[in-house]
C-alpha cells in the first residue's frame, strides 16, 4: 500500500508507525501535480492499492500531530 502526502512532515509520522513493509511513503510536495508524480512513483515500486493522507499541518504550524492508531 502507498500513501501520498503533500508534507514531509505528514510523510514523517506515516514512516514512524510499526507496519514495516506493508507500508510506502512518497512526499513529493503540495498540490496535485506533486501527488501526481508521488502516485506515479509508488505504482512504480509496486504499490497496489492508493491512499492520500494530510493533517493540515500548513494551518497552524504550533500545532502537534499524534497518531493513536492505524486504521
Amino acid at each position: 500500500t502507498g500513501i501520498v502526502t503533500g508534507l514531509e512532515r505528514e510523510a514523517q509520522g506515516l514512516r514512524a508507525l510499526p507496519v514495516g513493509e506493508h507500508l510506502t511513503v512518497a512526499c513529493f510536495g503540495p498540490g496535485p501535480a506533486a501527488a501526481a508524480r508521488a502516485a506515479a512513483s509508488l505504482l512504480g515500486q509496486g504499490c497496489g492499492a492508493l491512499a492520500s493522507c494530510g493533517f493540515a499541518g500548513g494551518l497552524d504550524p504550533a500545532q502537534r500531530v499524534v497518531m493513536a492508531k492505524v486504521l
